[in-house]
């Protein structure tokens, strides 16, 4: 069985986010709980443009993405690199808060406190990305929630 996976990133590193996900994808054993990144791609959402968006619409992003996440065995949060994040943050305080299994990565990694409160941290993507690989690759039993 596919293990499920919430993928945060910061929407000002999209190209970030989707590299990532395809790896994923490529893997063969994710299921993605919401792929949020398709909504920029679709257009029905612009980078830096949430405060033009009305508050329901607002609530209804941030809704799908926290059932997103409680749905999920594990949040890979791509920590900001060179943007800043209102999303990461708080997906990453929330799957916390749900003792749902959580790796970050980015390259400032050591410079947040925050960052490094999930499960693992790592400073490099390809790093964390092997070790989502390797998670993955435990028998389910082992894979429960902390």
């Amino acid at each position: 069985m596919k293990a499920k996976i919430y993928l945060a990133g910061p929407s000002r590193e999209l190209e970030r986010v989707r590299h990532w996900a395809a790896m994923l994808d490529r893997s063969g054993l994710f299921e993605f709980t919401h792929r949020w990144w398709l909504s920029y791609d679709q257009g029905g959402h612009v980078v830096g443009a949430d405060a033009l968006l009305l508050l329901d619409e607002r609530k209804s992003i941030a809704s799908n993405c926290m059932v997103a996440i409680v749905r999920a065995d594990i949040v890979w949060a791509l920590w900001p690199d060179t943007a800043t994040s209102e999303g990461v943050p708080f997906e990453t305080a929330y799957a916390i808060g749900r003792a749902i299994h959580i790796v970050c990565s980015s390259t400032r990694i050591a410079g947040s406190v925050f960052a490094t409160a999930g499960h693992e941290a790592f400073d490099s993507d390809a790093a964390a990305f092997e070790n989502v690989l390797r998670w993955a690759r435990l028998p389910e039993q082992w894979r429960r929630r902390t």
